[in-house]
């Protein structure tokens, strides 16, 4: 039987074409609606994805559209990719940023970037799911979009759309993890318990050895670990390891973002170089390779797509997480869902990224029961900042956004603050005109 996903935003250069390999990796037959509002991008994803058919005889019909309505009905998996007003967008936030004194390298989960990105992405995310409910009610809903646990709560809080908010970072450092150790991550088992981009590795057994106990022992002694300086830092100081480096911790450390203040050093910048410019260049030539390759002017590489590191990187694993949905498999991950149990020291029905097992039965994520006070602190702060924050997006309201960015610890006063919603506002006046403008 035909599957239907229907895949949104597919401009995005990183998700669209890992969930059309991973599709024709698990075999069978698929449709795949594309649906993205620029029509540009959606015809290079949909010239592309038929190309990469061709080239596996992978049975995927593809269609697309510009309007998400004209594909929906029928659906049994929807994934959000979107990015409400793009690469533009995401870097004016980079910027906006900067003129208040927070040098953040991605500027899409918290502080500054994150609170602008939600105020955009919520609204949106959440028409999206109106139309579910009336078009595909049974749907899952797949978020792959940052900030993914304000999204997913906002999502809790106003829909009744089963969703799950899915992310291989935890996936990406076990690997890592386990290599350092000459483990190889399948013989391995990983527990991890936090939100999204400040997740934390409690548990890495090879047998009965408990690895983080070995690769501690490096970190007290010195020896850095991947991810960078913050993450070693932390590890020794809960003895858990934060995922995903330090480029996304950072987000949730807002002492660290000012000039100067990164270990003596700006975070982002090494002499003169722009580590989040180059990222967004990295963005540019995929894109545009993409581009080349959908219209036959660049072959498409032909990859082992049973290669089993894959489900390691990227989206790739997306394929596998609905395989086992189906019974055909068995997979352990991590998941973005609410809690319910997964953390009792945490708040009841936060969203929360823990490790879960996934088959026919469903997605149980394991009972980490307790986590360290020290964590618990932390954690505990950022779920009520989210909260602040998802409730900013969904009602437009600017005094929940300002609190938002005073619980955080972004904003040092009252009229800094203001100001720095203020100037959120203005730059993306034209996703967010729900807002009342400031007397």
């Amino acid at each position: 039987m035909k599957r239907k996903v229907v895949i949104l935003g597919v401009g995005s250069t990183y998700f669209t074409r890992s969930i059309i390999e991973g599709l024709i990796r698990v075999g069978g037959e698929w449709e795949v609606a594309m649906v993205d509002i620029d029509e540009r991008p959606l015809g290079v994803a949909m010239r592309l994805g038929q190309r990469m058919c061709h080239l596996y005889d992978g049975r995927l019909a593809v269609t697309g559209s510009v309007d998400r309505r004209d594909v929906l009905e029928g659906a049994g998996t929807v994934v959000s990719v979107i990015g409400v007003g793009g690469r533009t967008a995401w870097m004016d936030d980079l910027l906006l940023g900067r003129r208040h004194g927070a040098y953040q390298t991605t500027a899409d989960t918290s502080g500054i970037g994150g609170l602008s990105r939600a105020l955009r992405t919520v609204p949106q995310l959440l028409a999206i799911a109106r139309d579910m409910e009336e078009l595909c009610p049974d749907a899952l809903l797949v978020n792959f979009t940052n900030p993914m646990s304000v999204n997913c709560r906002a999502l809790a809080l106003s829909s009744s759309i089963r969703t799950i908010g899915l992310c291989t970072g935890v996936r990406a450092f076990h690997h890592r993890l386990a290599e350092r150790c000459g483990v190889d991550p399948r013989e391995t088992r990983c527990e991890a318990i936090g939100v999204n981009h400040f997740t934390w590795i409690t548990s890495l057994r090879s047998g009965t050895e408990e690895l983080l106990d070995r690769l501690l022992d490096e970190a007290v002694g010195g020896t850095g670990l991947p991810g960078g300086r913050l993450t070693t830092d932390l590890f020794r100081a809960f003895r858990a390891f934060p995922v995903v480096g330090d480029h996304h911790i950072s987000e949730f450390i807002p002492t660290l973002l000012g000039e100067g203040q990164f270990y003596g050093t700006t975070l982002g910048f090494d002499g003169e170089r722009d580590t989040a410019a180059e990222y967004f260049r990295t963005y540019d030539r995929t894109e545009a390779d993409m581009a080349a390759q959908a219209d036959g002017s660049m072959p498409i590489e032909k990859k082992d797509l049973h290669d089993p590191d894959r489900q390691y990187s990227d989206e790739d694993f997306f394929a596998e997480f609905l395989d086992a949905l189906e019974g055909n498999r068995e997979l352990q991950c991590t998941v973005n869902l609410p809690n319910v149990g997964q953390c009792v020291d945490l708040p009841r029905g936060a969203i929360v990224e823990s490790t879960a097992v996934v088959d026919a039965a469903g997605v149980h994520p394991f009972c980490a029961a307790t986590v360290s006070p020290g964590l618990s602190a932390i954690l505990h702060r950022i779920i009520t900042v989210h909260e602040l924050v998802a409730r900013a997006a969904m009602d437009s309201d600017r005094t929940l956004a300002v609190q938002a960015l005073l619980a955080d610890l972004t904003a040092r006063s009252l009229a800094e603050a203001e100001a720095i919603v203020d100037d959120i506002l203005q730059t993306h006046q034209a996703w967010l005109p729900q807002f009342p403008q400031r007397d």
